[in-house]
């Protein structure tokens, strides 16, 4: 039961993750993460990092027609944007939840024999489990998503 309640929990963090990716990239001005009026150096660095604009700074000065920057390239593009370090997190997590949910099945050998007719139609069987598992999670991470994108996020401010 506890390894259920860490999968659920994983995906709606996955939920999470994602509302976040989509609030920066199509809710930013509104969101939490918007800072009014940057003055301070942080301030500043963040509003430049964090804003509908960013992407810009995997290029040279901000202009895509002179080329990326070195961190503009793959396993570094993280470092480029705040949109794209939170899509590493969410690929990290969702890698994190394979190798977690792989390792917690336990690797038997298989004791029934391929001729085995009727053991093979039982183990297909149990098979359909996963498709209710499936949909379930994508009802979670679904919920997850819409309630990060449409209200947690969300500044109370504007």
């Amino acid at each position: 039961m506890k390894k259920l309640i860490i999968i659920i929990l994983a995906i709606a963090w996955l939920g999470f993750v994602d509302g976040t990716m989509d609030t920066v990239k199509f809710h930013y001005s509104a969101s939490v993460f918007k800072t009014d009026n940057p003055t301070t150096g942080f301030a500043t660095w963040w509003d430049s990092w964090s804003n509908e604009q960013s992407w810009r700074n995997q290029y040279v000065n901000g202009d895509p027609t002179q080329g990326r920057r070195l961190v503009g390239y793959g396993p570094f593009i993280w470092l480029c944007d705040f949109w794209h370090l939170i899509k590493c997190i969410l690929i990290w997590s969702f890698m994190g939840l394979i190798v977690f949910t792989w390792n917690i099945q336990g690797h038997q050998k298989d004791r029934i024999s391929p001729d085995d007719y009727f053991s093979r139609t039982r183990i297909w069987l149990n098979g359909w489990r996963v498709i209710p598992a499936i949909l379930i999670g994508w009802g979670i991470y679904g919920a997850m998503h819409d309630i990060t994108f449409k209200i947690l996020l969300k500044s109370f401010w504007s």
